[in-house]
């Protein structure tokens, strides 16, 4: 959603395309086809920087800044190559975007360039254990991420370094999430780990709920929300 309109990200192996509709009619608003055919998931990040609104959609071989107004370009990159499906995160003045098949890199992209900012604008990247699925997160001056294989990276937001990278498990479909200094990692086999952000690795918690687990975690009010296979959980302090 922005605004009045609804954006969707059609990027598939046919027509490819990016639609903007009218939330109220359905009609279409804009629509931009995109360049190469290719199966991606990613949801649009919209954020104002640099003076301007900028909606950032990754995959199609490329990552693409557009105008959620009317679908015009602020800027592209060539590549990574493949599909994407975790979503970008904003943070420091950067997008981070990962796109890790089969390329299996993460980027920061510094969004104040024009036209091909390829060889311009990417500030930082990072090839070992970036995530396909699980989208990373933006904590502070922190970036994380979970590999589907279960490797957690924690970097400095703004110049790459990398703090730390440890093996919290196997297989990770969810996105980590985030509240009170304190990151969630939950696992396919139902497991919620609680890491302390910060440039050392601290394992505060490891809980388990007994059932598979591959959707990302909610937090509201003070409590976590884990949907499983067979169950919703809501995990917190006791109201009453």
């Amino acid at each position: 959603m922005f605004e009045d309109k609804v954006i969707i990200n059609g990027d598939h192996d046919g027509d490819a395309y990016i639609v903007a509709l009218d939330r109220k009619t359905g009609k279409t608003v804009w629509k931009v086809a995109r360049k190469n055919r290719i199966r991606s998931h990613c949801t649009p990040l919209i954020r104002k920087l640099y003076g301007k609104v900028q909606m950032i959609v990754a995959g199609s071989h490329s990552i693409v800044s557009y105008d959620p107004q009317d679908g015009s370009r602020h800027w592209y990159t060539v590549g990574p190559k493949g599909r994407a499906v975790a979503s970008p995160v904003c943070a420091s003045g950067l997008f981070f975007v990962s796109a890790a098949y089969p390329s299996k890199e993460m980027l920061a992209i510094r969004p104040d360039g024009h036209g091909d900012v390829t060889k311009t604008h990417i500030a930082w990247r990072n090839h070992q254990s970036a995530p396909y699925v699980p989208s990373p997160i933006a904590v502070g001056d922190y970036f994380l991420a979970v590999s589907d294989n279960g490797i957690a990276s924690c970097f400095d937001a703004a110049t790459g370094k990398r703090h730390w990278r440890e093996r919290i498990g196997k297989g990770h479909s969810a996105a980590p999430v985030t509240a009170g200094g304190l990151t969630y990692f939950v696992s396919d086999a139902g497991v919620t780990r609680v890491v302390r952000v910060g440039t050392h690795f601290e394992l505060i918690a490891d809980n388990t709920i007994g059932e598979r687990c591959y959707a990302s975690p909610a937090i509201s009010r003070g409590q976590i929300f884990l949907r499983s296979e067979k169950h919703l959980f809501c995990i917190g302090k006791d109201s009453k």
